[in-house]
């Protein structure tokens, strides 16, 4: 679906931009032209979520695949190439502790990490993995585990049982109180109720076809909703979040995916390209972030005093490295993951027949 894969590109590259905003202050003029922050780009993480929502029930419609088969298949692509980066994070840290700001080594914070578990942080308040972007993956794995054992209890009614899961889990907090519990704030979260919008909007759109004259009309109202929703400050765990990003996030997935299932979004292979790279660029671009922060002091005095050429060396640099890594390292190592999934599965039929 090519327009989806464009938003996954926009979700990064708003991701990309959030962070790269954050190094204003500390190496450049201070935002004294662009602003000191854009906190709209975290917005980008609530479109993912209603994307992976929407994607979820998409392919499980598309071709026949039981929960088993599911949750390897997810795992081989969300796994692999956040345990390289993880375990490339450990070594740096390790080796030269002071290279990220917010992030230091501890072995039960990498064990954490790797497993998908959210874990009381020793750099950062609450809980977050060694690569602290890492806590929307812990979201994800838990999302495509209730989704998967939805597919076990009735696969036909999947979305339902899914939804209503998230939603109970959600709703518990109305009964017990979460205060001093990292882990019953984390997973109780309403961010979780995105994923909810995006399976919604799988059910309705597969179901009942939209015009293309009611999207071209909805499109417009949709983005003007989503780009004015980005001038608040949300924060991460916010209760209200799921309402403030997450729902224009949805209207314009809806929108985008409408078209898609017309098949009436033109090719543009770049964009294609960038929306395929997006979970790697969303990996990698920390990494290039802190390397334009270590090199903009050695700039020469004219070049420093660019705020607006500093935000376009970093989001370069992390779409570049983002490209790279997933063309060279992302793409042959699920590749590979997805193949050793695959035999596992067969192995377990075969010993299942005999």
């Amino acid at each position: 679906m090519r327009g989806i894969q464009y938003l996954r590109f926009v979700a990064a590259l708003m991701v990309v931009l959030a962070h790269a905003w954050q190094m204003v202050p500390i190496v450049g003029e201070g935002g004294s032209l662009v602003g000191p922050s854009f906190p709209g780009g975290a917005a980008g993480v609530d479109l993912f979520f209603v994307i992976s929502g929407f994607i979820m029930v998409y392919i499980t419609s598309q071709r026949p695949v039981g929960p088993g088969q599911f949750m390897l298949d997810r795992a081989a692509r969300i796994a692999p190439p956040y345990w390289l980066i993880t375990l490339l994070m450990a070594a740096v840290l390790m080796v030269a502790p002071g290279v990220f700001r917010s992030a230091s080594f501890d072995i039960a914070t990498l064990i954490t990490s790797l497993l998908f578990i959210p874990w009381p942080s020793t750099a950062v308040p609450g809980t977050a993995p060694l690569l602290q972007i890492g806590w929307t993956l812990n979201y994800e794995m838990l999302f495509y585990a209730i989704f998967a054992l939805a597919m076990l209890i009735a696969r036909e009614h999947r979305i339902v049982i899914a939804a209503g899961a998230i939603l109970a889990l959600v709703s518990m907090q109305l009964f017990i109180p979460n205060d001093s519990n990292d882990f019953f704030q984390f997973y109780s979260s309403t961010i979780m109720i995105e994923f909810v919008f995006g399976m919604a909007i799988a059910l309705v759109l597969q179901r009942y076809p939209v015009s293309p004259r009611l999207v071209a009309a909805a499109l417009p109202v949709a983005l003007a909703i989503w780009l004015y929703s980005l001038s608040f400050d949300v924060g991460r765990l916010s209760q209200t979040r799921f309402l403030i990003w997450g729902l224009p996030a949805a209207l314009v997935v809806a929108s985008i995916a409408a078209l898609d299932l017309r098949s009436t979004v033109p090719l543009n292979r770049t964009l294609l390209l960038l929306g395929n790279a997006s979970y790697a660029i969303y990996l990698t671009h920390l990494f290039a972030l802190g390397a334009v922060r270590k090199v903009w002091p050695m700039m020469p005095a004219m070049v420093q005093q660019s705020d607006v050429l500093l935000l376009l060396s970093a989001a370069l640099l992390a779409l570049a490295v983002g490209v790279g890594f997933y063309l060279y390292v992302e793409r042959p190592l699920v590749k590979l993951a997805k193949s050793a999934a695959h035999r596992l599965a067969r192995a377990r039929i075969a010993a299942i027949a005999s």
